[in-house]
């Protein structure tokens, strides 16, 4: 679904001193950045145009005391993720590339879609235009054209279904392998599981999850978990090995 930007609400009681982002709105989701060169964060989060919002991501960078050998300030920074980890880091870093002191709040109103990695970008593009906003450059009606382009949806269904049909395959080879650790572990003990372990493995078969309907992000890492318990069964399979070999000559 393409995204949409519009023009920020009406915000009549706020402070001349805060500037506002145009919203951006994908797959039911909206991002709207507050930037002010003189409020704090907490101000801005405590804003009653962004009580509804599900996450109030912010930044902050002021002059502190010290100075660099040169002169120049050394800025204090700080952020808050607010329940989306990591935004609040990539705001601080926009604050730093435009050399911007005061406060950066980006809220996100989630529309119940999962964007995966696009939506640090979203977060990045209105936290850039607030700040811009407030040094009098993007405040006609008319978004700058080269950050819409920036935001065109990445199509990744192709990896999607990739990992997909990797990740029924290697539910599969779990099950074969827990089989196979079954058997090697019941020559050494034969009561230690029970005798109905391909039936068992039918039964994770036909329980696998919809992975076509997952996100790209979460099948990356359900692949890292698979790899890693198909390699701790490999090991274990090793060691019944081992100790059986070992029981024979002995």
């Amino acid at each position: 679904m393409p995204q949409k930007r519009q023009r920020s609400p009406p915000v009549d009681e706020l402070k001349d001193s805060i500037f506002i982002s145009d919203p951006i709105e994908d797959r039911s989701s909206t991002f709207i950045a507050y930037y002010s060169p003189t409020e704090s964060a907490k101000s801005l989060q405590a804003l009653p145009q962004l009580k509804s919002a599900d996450h109030r991501m912010a930044a902050w960078r002021k002059p502190s005391a010290q100075k660099t050998i040169a002169g120049k300030s050394i800025f204090a920074t700080g952020s808050d993720d607010d329940g989306e980890k990591y935004a609040g880091k990539k705001l601080e870093k926009v604050m730093a590339e435009l050399d911007a002191g005061g406060a950066v709040v980006v809220a996100r109103w989630y529309g119940g879609i999962l964007l995966g990695p696009v939506r640090f970008t979203h977060i990045e593009n209105v936290a850039k235009q607030a700040i811009a906003r407030s040094r009098g450059v993007d405040t006609g009606a008319q978004p700058a054209k080269k950050p819409k382009q920036e935001l065109v949806p990445v199509d990744d269904s192709a990896d999607v279904q990739r990992l997909a049909k990797q990740l029924a395959d290697r539910d599969k080879s779990i099950a074969t392998l827990r089989q196979l650790l079954a058997e090697k572990q019941a020559e050494k003990l034969s009561d230690a599981l029970p005798t109905s372990s391909g039936a068992q493995a039918a039964t994770v078969a036909a329980q696998a999850p919809d992975y076509g309907a997952m996100s790209l992000t979460r099948l990356r890492q359900l692949e890292k978990a698979r790899d890693a318990t198909i390699s701790w069964t490999l090991r274990q399979i090793d060691a019944a090995e081992a100790s059986n070999v070992s029981n024979e000559t002995g």
